[in-house]
């Protein structure tokens, strides 16, 4: 351990992740910001020592940032505090309909999280499935199972929430595998140095990505999410892999004009982005993990031009509606639509991948909205 300690390139290397994120010796507190260190360090990509994710590496930082000595007695110390320390008790919520084999896998990697099982409690959001969905939940282990007659994921996200016992709320998709860290490294988020942070959320990548044509690889039609390789603060996260302070719902609910009913032949999505932006204008803060990792079993339709298409117009009618639910006025979700489609265009000559195409048609889609009024009748 002496030899680590002393090592100049481990020093040298927990002085740049203190000073990243502004360390010093009158903001750090051991009680108050241990926790928050746990997640910085075990989310750092250290290259010299990659196996030193423990309270260890902890006490060191804490040493370099505080001038304290790393004795052996204190690293024990540590330890002990740390096992000790209070788990929060998380309710996962799950929106399904007629997807049970779906759901298994999902539930199945639920189950297979590296965090207490006691700590956290599965709500299964059930829209009438009559594929035998209730009775693979009783399979289960502490799964709260409620059939809701209003359709709509939007509201079955704000029911799971009304229910749930936990502090911390976790989103995730019946058609997603959860990461064995996943829950961990969204909770960790929260004790993150930012203090008004209310929402974490993590990447979503392709169960199999060999199935989606490099053509028509259009993130946002593939329910997919990645900010990239950094932890930071973003202005939105994707409800199939996001974690809120049960608290926030007190005073902000999920846009049930908007979601997706998966049986009817609007595509209306959104109601996570109108979600998180109603967040941000409330003064809060939302946070990106890329070690919270959740990975989408794209179903072979998504992967066709006509969905993708689909996709796009009907995206530009939610678009349409959240600007108008936003108070905006319709000649400033005009302006924007056309300020868009300008822009879209004049891109062309760049980038001729799909995912411009189904920019533009987004667009025209948002701005024909805007001007007809059809958003009030779809």
């Amino acid at each position: 351990m002496a030899g680590i300690i002393e090592d100049p390139k481990f020093v040298k290397e927990f002085q740049r992740i203190a000073s990243q994120y502004g360390l010093d010796k009158n903001s750090f507190s051991w009680s108050k910001d241990k926790d928050s260190l746990i997640y910085l360090v075990s989310s750092s990509k250290l290259t010299i020592y990659p196996n030193v994710f423990d309270v260890f590496s902890l006490v060191i930082l804490e040493s370099l940032v505080c001038g304290t000595p790393a004795s052996p007695l204190y690293i024990r110390s540590s330890r002990i505090l740390m096992n000790t320390h209070r788990i929060p008790f998380v309710s996962i919520i799950i929106c399904t309909y007629n997807r049970k084999k779906l759901l298994k896998s999902c539930l199945n990697s639920i189950y297979a999280q590296d965090y207490q099982k006691s700590n956290f409690e599965v709500i299964v959001v059930d829209g009438g499935s009559t594929d035998g969905t209730k009775e693979l939940c009783r399979e289960f282990p502490n799964i709260r199972f409620i059939t809701e007659s209003k359709h709509g994921l939007a509201h079955a996200r704000n029911k799971g929430a009304e229910l749930a016992k936990g502090a911390i709320i976790a989103y995730t998709d019946d058609d997603c595998i959860v990461d064995k860290n996943w829950l961990k490294n969204l909770i960790a988020g929260f004790r993150f140095s930012q203090k008004k942070i209310v929402g974490v959320g993590g990447p979503v990548h392709p169960l199999r990505p060999e199935i989606i044509p490099k053509k028509i690889h259009v993130k946002a039609a593939l329910g997919l999410y990645d900010e990239g390789n950094r932890i930071k603060l973003v202005d939105g996260i994707i409800t199939s892999n996001a974690a809120f302070k049960k608290e926030i719902f007190k005073n902000i609910k999920f846009d049930e004009t908007l979601g997706v009913t998966r049986r009817g032949k609007l595509i209306l999505c959104g109601e996570d982005t109108a979600f998180c932006q109603a967040i941000i204008n409330s003064g809060y803060k939302l946070l990106y993990t890329p070690h919270a990792k959740v990975y989408h079993q794209i179903n072979n339709e998504r992967t066709k031009i006509p969905y993708v298409v689909k996709h796009a117009l009907h995206r530009g009618i939610t678009k349409t509606k959240i600007f108008l639910n936003q108070k905006q006025s319709r000649t400033w979700a005009i302006r924007y639509a056309t300020s868009q489609l300008a822009q879209c265009l004049l891109k062309i000559p760049f980038d001729t991948s799909f995912t411009s195409c189904y920019n533009i048609i987004y667009s025209i889609s948002t701005l024909c909205i805007s001007l007809t009024g059809l958003d009030r009748i779809l």
